[in-house]
């Protein structure tokens, strides 16, 4: 089946990063907490609500979004510092990696 929405991809993205770290592949960054970036204002959008997997280099503490929600399955994730993904980073329509999505099936990205 496809993509569920963005807690989905979250959730399994900080899945396979905790298999990564099970398996000691994780030396530079560690797992940090899930981040979510929009807000929702009684039932109107003010912006788009979205969730990510989050990483942490260990050295200086920076913390970096795993976005794979606007992919398919199996496609690269944008990884970016996180507060480029909180200032409402969305992909490029022009990326190879964008995954058409279906209106009926998730919020469409502004």
């Amino acid at each position: 089946p496809g993509q569920r929405d963005c807690i989905d991809e979250t959730v399994n993205t900080t899945t396979y990063l905790k298999l990564l770290t099970t398996m000691g592949l994780m030396r530079f960054h560690r797992i940090g907490e899930a981040a979510q970036r929009g807000s929702i204002s009684g039932f109107a959008f003010n912006d788009f609500v979205t969730n990510t997997a989050v990483i942490v280099d260990k050295k200086t503490g920076a913390p970096f979004a795993i976005d794979s929600y606007f992919f398919g399955n199996g496609r690269e994730p944008k990884i970016m510092p996180l507060a480029a993904w909180r200032n409402n980073w969305r992909p490029s329509l022009d990326d190879p990696n964008l995954t058409p999505v279906p209106v009926a099936s998730r919020t469409v990205p502004r």
